[in-house]
């Protein structure tokens, strides 16, 4: 059954600018850094949606709040994505 309130994440951790980090340091600064906002009513299923994506470090720390909560991870709606080519 669909929620009224499409936002259910928050920010529960402080985090350093993602601009200026490294692919790896981008994953270690937002682990743990969102949790699912108690409105009573939890969904067991949804979607992310995030306006761009280009580590996946947030898409990553957000399923794992999500996942926390036992909320089923159905996929991932982006407007735009970086592509990284490596040899």
């Amino acid at each position: 059954r669909p929620i009224n309130s499409h936002f259910i994440l928050v920010h529960v951790k402080k985090v350093k600018d993602q601009s200026t980090l490294t692919h790896f340091q981008r994953f270690e600064n937002l682990t743990g850094a969102f949790a699912v906002k108690d409105r009573g009513v939890i969904p067991t299923k949804g979607f992310l949606l995030d306006d761009l994506v280009t580590s996946g470090a947030t898409i990553k720390a957000a399923a794992e709040a999500l996942r926390a909560r036992n909320i089923e991870l159905l996929g991932v709606i982006t407007a735009s994505a970086t592509m990284v080519f490596t040899e």
